[in-house]
């Protein structure tokens, strides 16, 4: 009997041992440099900058969002929304040439939005960055 309850014990922590070493794999280098654009984005967001938040974007995101990006007010409304706040990190994986980054955008106000976003590889050899967002969601959006 005493040794059935050492092999439930064992049983029931291993799905725990499991999460623990897969939340602990290191990242790729694509990975760690898709996160770096990702903070980039968010200090372009705090500074109003929206010359890098440009060049950070790609495809159809750029085109839905070029117009507000090229407005000369919207620098000071990305100020007054995002100036202060903070980003963590949430999860980052790899799949099929893309990377999914899930983020926290913490306000200054405290309130916390959820944010996924897909990257893939910069095919522009001139663009210091090497990972273009192609997609900003809120994770309510999903």
């Amino acid at each position: 009997m005493r040794n059935f309850k050492y092999l439930l014990y064992i049983l029931a922590t291993l799905p725990l041992l499991y999460v623990n070493a897969c939340q602990s794999m290191p990242l790729s280098n694509a990975q760690m440099e898709a996160e770096n654009t990702v903070r980039s984005y968010h200090l372009a967001l705090t500074q109003g900058d929206t010359t890098t938040i440009k060049a950070l974007l790609g495809g159809d995101l750029l085109k839905k969002r070029r117009r507000l990006l090229d407005n000369p007010t919207y620098p000071d409304h990305l100020l007054s929304a995002y100036s202060g706040s903070t980003i963590k990190i949430i999860n980052n994986t790899s799949e099929n040439n893309s990377i999914s980054i899930e983020a926290d955008i913490i306000l200054s106000t405290g309130e916390v939005q959820r944010r996924n976003y897909l990257l893939k590889q910069n095919v522009d050899p001139a663009s210091p960055y090497s990972y273009i967002i192609f997609s900003d969601t809120s994770a309510d959006q999903d």
